[in-house]
C-alpha cells in the first residue's frame, strides 16, 4: 500500500509537471504565432514602403520632365516677339497667292 502510494504520488507529480509544461508550450506557440503574424506585418510594411519610394522616384522623374518642358516653353514665349515678325512677310505672301488665285 505505501508503494501505490509513493507511486501515485509520483505520478501525480509528472503529470503537474506535464502539465506545466504544456501549458508553456501553448504559451510559446500563440507568441510564435503572434510572431509570425509582425513579421508578416512587416514586410508588407517593407513592400509598401518599397513601391512608395518607386511611386516618389517616378514622380520625381516625371517632375524633372515637366519642369524641363515649362522651361522650353518659357523661353519660346521669351521669344515669340523676336519669331513673329519673321513669321509675318510669309503670312503676307500668302494673303497675296490668294488674292491672285
Amino acid at each position: 500500500k505505501l508503494e501505490q502510494k509513493r507511486f501515485d504520488l509520483a505520478r501525480d507529480r509528472l503529470n503537474e509537471s506535464n502539465r506545466r509544461i504544456v501549458d508553456e508550450l501553448d504559451k510559446c506557440k500563440a507568441e510564435n504565432d503572434e510572431l509570425r503574424k509582425q513579421k508578416e506585418e512587416l514586410e508588407e510594411a517593407r513592400e509598401q514602403m518599397r513601391q512608395a519610394q518607386e511611386d516618389r522616384q517616378r514622380l520625381d522623374e516625371e517632375k524633372a520632365r515637366m519642369q524641363k518642358e515649362l522651361e522650353q516653353y518659357r523661353d519660346l514665349v521669351s521669344r515669340w516677339p523676336k519669331i513673329r515678325p519673321a513669321a509675318e512677310p510669309e503670312e503676307q505672301d500668302q494673303k497675296e497667292d490668294e488674292r491672285e488665285e
